[in-house]
């Protein structure tokens, strides 16, 4: 319940540090489009072992839609700025294949005629900052920050096999880990004009959560459920944008129009258990989530 009630998501305005100083305080709010894929993860989910064929069929999701919210005061003390807010996206893959002889992803050793199977990524993000411009000269500004994020980062495996005059058999994991830590990060900005933009960002953070790893099959009416305890862990962070804005007022209101490209990356942060080879141990994967966006941002 907790990741709802803290999803009001950020918003990272592209106007110009000298304009917001120069207005003695300034109020942004906006909304973002992001359009991102899972650059690690996925699985092969079945392997054709007729004799002389090696297909391996994989699942791993493409591009899709996400959203960003959020706000941010920024203040002529110091020319710092306070902002709350965060995302979310979710990704999925489909596939299905026929034939004889399919070995499929986390069953004991048996052949299957019909195989389809579902992956999923789900990220949740929310975040507080705090931070500092310093200009350095004529258009070219830095920025600073630290605070703290929030993370909730979900892969959810699942196949469905059949062979005839067999019950159909299912496979699932269920992959988490969510967590919440400091963070910091810089940041530059190049302005012409007064009113276009291109700037850049780096981020790191350090999120103390849990890990859990769900396991469950049911294999031609054999029964296996494991739930592996949760385990508490660090996960490192990096964040980095690279982004183009520009701005226009309008009827005393300063609309901000920006695109770019962005990639967040978690390191060792699901232990899961190897597609085919259940006997072995669990082992820790990165995840990571990247691509472009638009956003549209209205400043008071």
């Amino acid at each position: 319940m907790l990741r709802w009630l803290l999803l009001v998501p950020v918003v990272l305005s592209a106007m110009s540090a000298e304009e917001f100083c120069y207005l003695g305080g300034s109020f942004d709010v906006g909304v973002e489009a992001l359009y991102w894929k899972p650059t690690t993860g996925g699985y092969d989910y079945a392997r054709d072992m007729r004799p002389g064929v090696t297909d391996v069929e994989p699942l791993s999701p493409d591009y899709d839609w996400g959203v960003r919210i959020g706000g941010r005061y920024l203040s002529e003390l110091w020319c710092s700025y306070v902002s709350v807010g965060g995302l979310y996206v979710q990704a999925e893959d489909t596939a299905r294949l026929r034939g004889s002889d399919l070995e499929v992803a986390f069953s004991d050793g048996g052949t299957f005629e019909d195989v389809s199977a579902r992956l999923q990524f789900d990220y949740w993000n929310v975040d507080l900052k705090g931070g500092l411009y310093l200009h350095w000269t004529g258009g070219i500004a830095f920025h600073m920050y630290a605070g703290a994020l929030y993370a909730d980062v979900v892969e959810r495996q699942k196949i469905r096999a059949d062979e005839t005059g067999m019950p159909r058999s299912i496979f699932r994991q269920k992959l988490e880990f969510w967590g919440i830590g400091p963070q910091v990060g810089v940041g530059g900005m190049a302005t012409w004009w007064r009113c276009v933009r291109v700037f850049g960002e780096v981020g790191f953070a350090a999120l103390i959560g849990e890990q859990r790893t769900h396991f469950l099959t049911n294999e031609q009416g054999l029964l296996n459920d494991r739930r592996f305890g949760s385990t508490t862990v660090i996960v490192p962070m990096l964040q980095t944008t690279l982004g183009f804005a520009t701005s226009l007022a309008i009827s005393g209101v300063i609309w901000t129009l920006g695109v770019g490209y962005e990639l967040h990356h978690f390191f060792d942060v699901f232990r899961a258990i190897p597609a085919f080879n259940l006997g072995s141990a669990r082992f820790l994967r990165n995840v990571g989530f990247a691509g472009p966006y638009l956003s549209v941002v209205a400043g008071f």
